[in-house]
């Protein structure tokens, strides 16, 4: 985040904006697309997850990947706008990661 907050601040500069724009401060990584079995990560998701965890700050809550992003991708529709259990499932993933995310950017 920080290569992200110098490439604006250069720009600001050489486009002489003068609002009161602050830094991008990282929340935390997001898990994407990780893979379960019996609704637990698998054990290659799992030791990723903690290895993210050692690095930085992780939210607890992720997405699975599955047919439910897969198939509003293709009808180019939101995921809460799919009818299959997959989607159902990974709709409730993005609500607990987007309820998550605003109670740490608060």
């Amino acid at each position: 985040i920080n290569n992200v907050n110098e490439d604006i601040a250069m720009l600001r500069n050489a486009l002489k904006v003068g609002d009161a724009y602050k830094d991008t401060i990282f929340a935390g990584a997001m898990g994407m697309m990780a893979r379960e079995y019996a609704e637990e990560l698998k054990q290659t998701e799992q030791y990723e997850y903690n290895r993210l965890r050692q690095a930085g700050d992780i939210f607890e809550h992720y997405v699975t990947e599955g047919d439910g992003l897969r198939v509003a991708a293709a009808e180019r529709v939101s995921v809460y706008d799919v009818q299959i259990s997959n989607a159902y499932k990974q709709a409730s993933q993005f609500k607990n990661l987007t309820i998550e995310f605003m109670r740490t950017c608060r």
